[in-house]
C-alpha cells in the first residue's frame, strides 16, 4: 500500500517491529513527521483533521498515541489509538471531543473509554477493534457498559473480530455496511440516501472463470453479447480483505477474458492482462473471489 506520509509521537520503542519500521519508513524515502497538538492534517479541502494528542510529555507508549479528530460537515469520527485515562483527560482539557463515530480507545481495554470521556465524545457508534478470544480479554466488559450508559445502543456496539465496517457519510447523515450486512443508524443521524444507478454505468452477463490463490490470479470472462464498460465494477478478495477497482477507461469485449494479477508474479499486459498489485493479497488457506457491478450488485462468486 502506498503511503504518502507517516504521523508518528516520536516517541521510541526498543521491539524488532519498531526498529523495522523506521528502517522501512527510511528504505522507501517516505516523508515523516512528528505533528503538533492543535495542528491539521492537509489531505482534502473538505475534511478536517485535527491532531488531539501526539504523544508530547507521555508517561508510555499507549498513552503517547497519536489522536486525531476526522470531520467532513457535521459528522466527526474520533480516532485516540491506545490512548489510556492520562490522554483523554489531557483532550478533554484542550479540544471540542463530540464526534457521532467513536473508534473505541486500547481495543476495549478499561484503562481508556472513560465515563467522563464518553460524556465529552457523547457517540452514536462505537467500533471495537479486537480479535476473536483475544488474550486480553479485550473488550472488557466494563467498557460496553460504559459505553451503553453514555447513550450508544447495544446494536451499534461493533466488534470487528472478523467482520469489516464501512461507514458512509454525505456531510449530514451516516450509514453503515458491514461485509454481511447493512446497518441502520438511528438516533438523530439519518442514513444518507441510497445513490441513485447512473445510468451510463453497465451492468451485464459477466462469470468468475478462474480463481488459483496459489498464482494470485483471477480470470473473468464476458459471457454478454455486448461489450461492457468495467468503470464501477469492483472484485473482493473476501478473506484476504481487498478490493480491485476497474479502470475506468476499461472494456471488456464480448466473449473475452480478463486475467488480475497479484504476488511476486503481478504483471500487465492489457487488455488481457490487469496488475492488482505486488503485494500477496489472496488467502492460500481459503479465499472468496466476488464481483460486483456497479450497482452493488453481486454478480458472481467463486470459493476455493
Amino acid at each position: 500500500m502506498p503511503v504518502g506520509k507517516v504521523l508518528d509521537s516520536g516517541k521510541s520503542h526498543t521491539s524488532q517491529t519498531y526498529t523495522e519500521y523506521l528502517s522501512i519508513i527510511e528504505q522507501k524515502g517516505i516523508p515523516f513527521e512528528v505533528p503538533e497538538e492543535g495542528s491539521m492534517v492537509n489531505i482534502d479541502p473538505l475534511i478536517d483533521i485535527q491532531i488531539l494528542n501526539n504523544g508530547e510529555g507521555a508517561s508510555d507508549n499507549n498513552n503517547a498515541s497519536v489522536a486525531m479528530k476526522v470531520s467532513y460537515g457535521e459528522i466527526d469520527y474520533l480516532l485516540t489509538g491506545d490512548a489510556e485515562r492520562e490522554a483523554e483527560m489531557d483532550m478533554m482539557n484542550e479540544f471540542d471531543l463530540e464526534a457521532e463515530i467513536y473508534k473505541v480507545g486500547h481495543h476495549g481495554s478499561d484503562t481508556s473509554s472513560t465515563p467522563a470521556f464518553l460524556s465529552e465524545v457523547s457517540p452514536v457508534v462505537a467500533v471495537i477493534s479486537a480479535g476473536i478470544d483475544n488474550r486480553y480479554g479485550h473488550p472488557d466488559s466494563e467498557v460496553i457498559d460504559r459505553l451503553q450508559n453514555a447513550g450508544v445502543s447495544s446494536s451499534l456496539i461493533w466488534e470487528l473480530n472478523g467482520e469489516d465496517y464501512v461507514i458512509t457519510t454525505g456531510g449530514t447523515g451516516f450509514s453503515a455496511m458491514s461485509s454481511t450486512s447493512h446497518c441502520e443508524v438511528p438516533g438523530g443521524t439519518d442514513p444518507e440516501p441510497e445513490p441513485k444507478p447512473d445510468p451510463t454505468q453497465e451492468t451485464g452477463d459477466l462469470e468468475i472463470t478462474n480463481l488459483n490463490l496459489q498464482e494470485e490470479n483471477v480470470t473473468i470472462k464476458n459471457m454478454d453479447s455486448e461489450d461492457i464498460s468495467m468503470d464501477g465494477w469492483t472484485l473482493v478478495s473476501v478473506d484476504g480483505n481487498q478490493t480491485y477497482e476497474f479502470p475506468s477507461d476499461y472494456v471488456l469485449r464480448k466473449g473475452e477474458n480478463v486475467t488480475l494479477t497479484s504476488g511476486r508474479g503481478a504483471y500487465e499486459d492489457p487488455p488481457g492482462v490487469l496488475e492488482w498489485s505486488g503485494a500477496y493479497l489472496w488467502d492460500n488457506n481459503g479465499d472468496t473471489a466476488r464481483l460486483y457491478d456497479p450497482q452493488g450488485e453481486l454478480i458472481d462468486e467463486v470459493k476455493r
